[in-house]
């Protein structure tokens, strides 16, 4: 606030005053409006954004300054009125572009014509030029402390959305903080967070402002064009098509004057938005992972300084921001339309939660060990709707939404078996954010004190994050679960290095082994029956029994139980169903393998992984190893049982034990053999399990 004192510039004696000008107050104001203007063109910056100005535009911009001064100089303009105006004025020149000095010269040329009007008389002269002096001191100290309030309130949302980035546990939460704070600055009107799908359309996944809901709208209903990224369509022309091939920022000054926006040209003068941004957000190769889009309704408004600031900070937080993002989970990675996203937001706010149950086997004794809850959403159409579909919408209210009534559900399952004569526990996913975040505590806390449920039937299964921070707030956490009886289960051992950092920071119960380790065993036996005897072995040597996911086919099942894993769970065994069929499916369910005498390829091929490991062991003592070849393998009985003698398979088996027997299991002639063997064996797999 200026320290001058402006009481005479406003009151019944300055409009005395003013009242004598007013004739001749519109005459000056057109002249002044032509000369600033003119003077105005010859200067680069201000004419570069008058460029990108339709006549339209221009003709209006003028009224509006020509109102603005008739106003400056009205008899009943009071000070606070006159502050509140101006200051706008001064943030729309600071949000345009329009640079101090020539707003100084602009006012300097106006006051020097309107003192140049001979028909004042002296006095009034005087007095009038006491009053136009003190107004117009006014008027520049609010347009020019404007731009101050401007970056004071972007340095403020900047530091807000810096701690949404470091705070951030979903992508969902991320993105909609991010565009809730940027559309609270002026001049940002609307805003969308996007990705392209399948077929190069952006899908709008995060919105703010109702302009881009209009968008939408009309979109679902035909009226408008998707956004395309392909170069050779018309819809990929834009800013967002440009910059998601470039990975640089892309502004469009003027929709009206853009050739790549003509598609969207008329909608967007409906919405009355005249400049847009399209900021893309890079991985650590500068390859376009996200778009952020932003609408104004003032011309060239994204390329200001004050902006290109803001641009610069969020292009490089969020670039950070969704790395991390990524790295912890990959369900990041996953586009999901912005409609259907509060499709599945509504579904799990009406209670259209449905869990399904995976019974998981003891694979020593064949007996049910235990059930892992499953997530679903039945939809309007009863269609059943999975979590790698809806898990990657979810923000962190959804989840410890779904979370509690998973929960609940689960619970009441419990009860229901045991009132039908079988009793068993339940395994139910936490998330990651779920270990230092005590509001999922007090989710357990609450729900087992009201339902008189026993916490020690319960099993909590961590997913993989890649997130091994705020150990501290995890050790709380799994101190209070083991003191509540409560089992804890790391899920996807094996999925990532951090998974196996987390087994030597956290006390798991139990550990699961990925399914995505053996999901292509067919392909790759060797690989996939190395990671279940690796991580199987490396979990008995913590003292942390295994559960192997996955397991699709009978031969999955016999090599877990040959390679000593403690439980299965997978397709093989059962796959998930309502709680009403699980009764039934326990008192039918009958399970045996002998772990000498496999029946299945996949057996075999374990067996003869044990086999040569046996074999590498006992390589140094020469009557060791002769003793153990003169033992029959286990490979031999597959051969028997499938009625394979005298197939290339029992030959080449034949032919490595005559190797080995003669030049031991570290000569190279030996590892061709077995190379071959294990060839055979995997062309069994393959035609056992097509």
């Amino acid at each position: 606030m200026s320290n001058l004192r402006h009481a005479n510039a406003y009151g019944p004696e300055a409009g005395t005053v003013l009242v004598g000008i007013a004739p001749y107050l519109d005459a000056v104001t057109a002249r002044f409006i032509t000369e600033f203007y003119d003077d105005l063109a010859t200067q680069s910056g201000q004419s570069s954004i008058l460029a990108h100005l339709t006549p339209e535009e221009f003709a209006h911009l003028q009224a509006r300054q020509t109102e603005h001064l008739r106003q400056l100089f009205s008899p009943t303009l009071d000070e606070t009125s006159h502050r509140a105006s101006a200051r706008l004025v001064g943030k729309i020149h600071a949000l345009t572009g329009v640079e101090p000095g020539w707003i100084v010269d602009g006012y300097e040329h106006y006051r020097r014509l309107i003192l140049d009007l001979s028909r004042i008389t002296q006095r009034d002269y005087r007095a009038f030029r006491e009053v136009l002096d003190q107004r117009l001191s006014v008027e520049l100290h609010e347009q020019l402390d404007a731009p101050r309030e401007l970056h004071e309130l972007q340095h403020a949302a900047l530091q807000r959305i810096d701690n949404l980035v470091v705070s951030s546990t979903t992508f969902i939460d991320l993105a909609t903080g991010v565009l809730d704070i940027l559309i609270t600055l002026e001049g940002i009107e609307t805003g969308a967070i996007s990705r392209p799908d399948s077929l190069g359309n952006l899908q709008y996944e995060v919105t703010a402002g109702e302009k881009v809901h209009r968008y939408l709208g009309m979109l679902a209903a035909g009226q408008a064009n998707p956004i395309s990224v392909h170069a050779d369509r018309p819809t990929g022309k834009g800013p967002s098509g440009r910059a998601w091939r470039s990975g640089a920022v892309e502004h469009t000054l003027a929709v009206a004057l853009d050739p790549g926006m003509a598609v969207w040209r008329e909608m967007l003068a409906g919405f009355n938005l005249r400049s847009a941004a399209t900021i893309p957000v890079l991985d650590n190769d500068d390859r376009p992972q996200l778009l952020i889009q932003l609408w104004s309704g003032l011309t060239g408004h994204f390329v200001t300084p004050l902006r290109q600031t803001l641009i610069e900070h969020l292009q490089r937080a969020l670039g950070h921001a969704f790395a991390r993002l990524v790295q912890r989970d990959q369900q990041s990675l996953v586009v999901v339309p912005h409609g259907r996203r509060l499709e599945w937001r509504e579904l799990l706010q009406h209670d259209a939660l449905e869990m399904h149950f995976q019974p998981i086997i003891n694979l020593t004794t064949g007996e049910l060990h235990k059930v892992e809850a499953l997530a679903r959403l039945r939809n309007s159409e009863n269609e059943l709707i999975s979590p790698a579909e809806f898990l990657p919408a979810f923000g962190e209210w959804e989840l410890q939404r779904l979370f509690a009534q998973g929960l609940e559900q689960g619970i009441a399952a419990l009860h229901a078996w045991d009132a039908q004569g079988v009793t068993t526990t339940i395994s139910l996913n936490l998330p990651p954010q779920g270990l230092k975040d005590h509001r999922y505590l007090d989710i357990l806390t609450e729900t087992l004190a009201r339902t008189n449920a026993d916490p020690t039937r319960l099993t909590l299964e961590l997913l993989e994050t890649g997130n091994v921070e705020h150990f501290g707030a995890q050790a709380a956490v799994t101190e209070a679960l083991s003191a509540m009886g409560i089992c804890l289960a790391e899920d996807d051992l094996g999925s990532g290095y951090s998974s196996l950092l987390r087994m030597d920071r956290i006390a798991f119960d139990e550990m699961k082994i990925d399914q995505g380790l053996v999901c292509n065993s067919s392909q790759t036996p060797r690989k996939a029956l190395g990671f279940i005897h690796y991580l199987t072995r490396l979990s008995h040597d913590f003292g942390i029994p295994v559960t192997v996911e996955g397991l699709e086919n009978d031969g999955l099942v016999e090599a877990a139980v040959i390679l000593s894993a403690n439980m299965g769970q997978g397709f093989a065994i059962a796959r998930p169903m309502p709680v009403h069929e699980l009764t039934q499916w326990a008192k039918t369910f009958r399970f045996s393998v002998d772990q000498t005498k496999p029946k299945t390829a996949l057996g075999a091929f374990a067996t003869n992984m044990l086999w040569h490991l046996q074999l590498m062991s006992l390589s140094p003592w020469r009557e060791l190893l002769e003793n153990f070849l003169r033992m029959p393998s286990s490979l031999t009985h597959y051969i028997s049982s499938q009625d394979l003698q005298g197939s290339a398979l029992h030959q080449a088996h034949d032919e490595l034990h005559t190797i080995v027997a003669a030049h031991g299991p570290t000569d190279a002639v030996y590892w061709h053999a077995r190379s071959r063997m294990e060839s055979l064996l995997a062309e069994r797999i393959t035609l056992e399990n097509t």
